[in-house]
C-alpha cells in the first residue's frame, strides 16, 4: 500500500504515475496497479488529477503524517509534485522533512506567539483517532498546562470531560463532517483538570488545487465572559428584566431568557412566531401600537407600564423600554430596550394610589416650567375641576393674582435649591369662581426630569376663623 510505504520509508523519495485515471508504479510496467482499494491517498490524486486537467498545469502539495518509526508524536512532511508527462502524470513524493523544518511547519510560527491558544490538526480522518494534532502553539500550552510534545497526534478531544456539552460535541463533529467554518462555546478542562470556557473558532484550510489540507482552531478563553453571563442573568432574574433588540432591514428579533420568562413560554421559540400584542390587555394595544409608531417616526424612545397577560393567563404589570439606534444619515437601523416585570412594584404603587385617592388634601406634582403634571382625586372635590382638565395647565391660571408673585418667589427657591421645603398660604380659584385659601408643603424631587410635589391642604375654614379672632 503505498500510503503505508510513504510513511515507513520517509528517507526514501518515490514516484508514482497515472495513466487514464489509473495510478501504477512503474510508468513501463502497466500490470503495477498502486490502489486497489479506495483509500484517502486515491481521493486525494484523483482529485489533484481532475484538477491538472481543468487548470492544466502542475500542483505542489504537502503529504504530512506521523512518523510510525520515530513514534506517533513525530510529524513529518513530504512535499509532493504533481506533473503532467508525455504519457499522462508523474507524482513525486520527495524526501520526508520535520515539520519544523518544511515550509508548511514555517507557516506556522506565525502563530506561535498569538494571544489566543490555536490549535493545528490533520483534516481527515474526523472520527477517533482523528483529527490528529499537528501543532499547538505556547498560548495553548499555557492556557491548559499541556506541553505541544504531549498533545502532538492526539484528538483536540483530550481537553473534554464530564462538564463539556454533548450537544456542544455533536455541533463541532456535524460541522468537521460538512467542512464549515464555525463558532463553538465549550467547557474544557487543563491537564490538571481544572474547568475553562472557551470559544472555538474553527475552520478547514484548503492547499491551491482545493483539497482541504488540516483545520486551525483558535480557541479563546471566555470563563470570565461567562461569569459575568451568569452573574447578569442572574440580576436580571433577581429583577425581573430582560432585554431585546430589532434589526430593521432583517426585522430578525432577539429576546434575552428573562423576557421569555415574563411571556411565559419556553425560551428560544421563535420571535416572529409569536403575537406579542395579543398578551397586552385588549385596552392597552393601541396604546403600544401608538408608543412604538412615534419611536419609528420621530425617532424618540419610549417608557412606559401596561397590563398585560402571560400565557398562562397571569395578570402581570410589565414596564416597556424601547429606543432606536440611528445611522448617520439619520435612519433608523435597529431598536433595543428592556422589559421589566413590575408587577410587585405596581401592586405596592396601586396600594399607594388608594392613600392619594383618598387624601382630603390635594396632592400634585409640577414639572420645571410650572405646570401640573398630576393631581389627585380630591381636587374635584375640594375645587370642582376634573383633574385631567388640570393636568398640563401652568399654576398661575389658578392662582390669585395678588398671591401669585409669593407663590412664583415659592416655587422658584424650591427648584433652584435655595430652600429645601417650602410651606406658604395663598388662594386659590374653585371652578365656580369662588375663593379657597390652601397652604402648600413643597419639595423638590430630583431625576431625569425635577419635579416639584407637593401637598395642598384647604385652610379656608382655618382662615376665617383666624380672622374673626376665634382662632387658637
Amino acid at each position: 500500500m503505498l500510503e503505508q510505504q510513504l510513511k515507513s520509508n520517509p528517507e526514501i523519495q518515490m514516484s508514482i504515475y497515472e495513466k487514464d485515471g489509473i495510478f501504477y508504479k512503474d510508468q513501463k510496467n502497466l500490470n503495477q496497479i498502486i490502489f486497489v482499494e479506495n483509500s484517502s491517498l486515491k481521493k486525494r490524486l484523483s482529485h489533484y488529477l481532475k484538477w491538472c486537467l481543468k487548470e492544466n498545469r502542475s500542483v505542489d502539495f504537502d503529504f504530512i503524517f506521523f512518523d510510525e518509526l520515530e513514534g506517533k508524536n513525530k510529524v513529518k512532511v513530504r512535499r509532493s509534485y504533481f506533473e503532467s508527462t508525455d504519457h499522462g502524470h508523474k507524482i513525486t513524493f520527495y524526501k520526508s522533512q520535520n515539520i519544523e523544518s518544511s515550509e508548511f511547519g514555517k507557516s506556522l510560527r506565525i502563530l506561535k506567539d498569538v494571544k489566543d491558544a490555536v490549535l493545528v490538526t490533520e483534516s481527515e480522518p474526523i472520527s477517533s483517532p482523528g483529527p490528529r494534532i499537528l501543532y499547538a502553539n505556547t498560548s495553548f500550552e499555557n492556557e491548559s498546562g499541556y506541553k505541544q510534545n504531549e498533545v502532538i497526534g492526539k484528538s483536540p478531544r483530550i481537553l473534554q470531560g464530564e462538564g463539556s456539552s454533548a450537544q456542544a460535541m455533536r455541533n463541532i463533529k456535524n460541522n468537521l463532517q460538512n467542512w464549515a467554518s464555525f463558532k463553538q462555546v465549550i467547557t474544557n478542562y487543563t491537564k490538571s483538570g481544572e474547568p475553562f470556557t472557551v470559544e472555538l473558532s474553527i475552520s478547514p484550510v484548503a492547499d491551491e488545487a482545493g483539497w482541504w489540507t488540516h483545520w486551525v482552531s483558535f480557541q479563546r478563553n471566555v470563563t470570565k465572559q461567562k461569569i459575568h453571563d451568569t452573574s447578569l442573568a442572574k440580576i436580571q432574574d433577581i429583577a425581573k428584566v430582560g432585554y431585546w433588540t430589532l434589526k430593521i432591514k432583517s426585522q430578525e428579533i432577539y429576546w434575552s431568557p428573562e423576557v421569555y420568562k415574563i411571556y411565559g413560554l419556553p425560551e428560544g421559540t421563535p420571535v416572529n412566531t409569536i403575537n406579542s400584542f395579543s398578551f397586552y390587555a385588549e385596552h392597552e394595544r393601541g396604546r403600544v401600537t401608538n408608543l412604538l409608531e412615534t419611536c419609528v417616526e420621530q425617532k424618540k424612545k419610549f417608557d412606559d407600564i401596561f397590563e398585560f397577560y402571560d400565557s398562562f393567563g397571569k395578570k402581570k404589570w410589565v414596564r416597556y423600554y424601547g429606543e432606536p439606534l440611528v445611522e448617520s444619515d439619520g435612519n433608523v437601523y435597529e431598536f433595543f430596550g428592556a422589559f421589566q416585570d413590575v408587577s410587585i412594584l405596581f401592586n405596592e404603587t396601586l396600594k399607594f394610589q388608594d392613600l392619594i385617592d383618598n387624601s382630603p388634601d390635594i396632592i400634585y406634582q409640577i414639572d420645571e416650567s410650572g405646570c401640573f403634571t398630576f393631581v389627585s382625586k380630591s381636587w374635584e372635590h375640594l375645587l370642582g375641576h376634573n383633574p385631567d382638565d388640570i393636568v398640563g395647565k401652568h399654576f398661575s391660571q389658578l392662582v390669585h393674582p395678588e398671591d401669585l408673585q409669593i407663590c412664583e418667589s415659592e416655587f422658584v427657591s424650591v427648584m433652584s435649591g435655595i430652600k429645601k421645603r417650602t410651606f406658604v398660604e395663598y388662594r386659590v380659584y374653585s371652578k365656580s369662581g369662588e375663593v379657597r385659601y390652601h397652604r402648600t408643603n413643597g419639595v423638590l424631587t430630583r431625576g431625569e426630569k425635577n419635579i416639584f410635589q407637593g401637598i395642598a391642604s384647604d385652610i379656608t375654614n382655618e382662615r376665617a376663623a383666624r380672622d374673626e379672632g376665634s382662632f387658637f
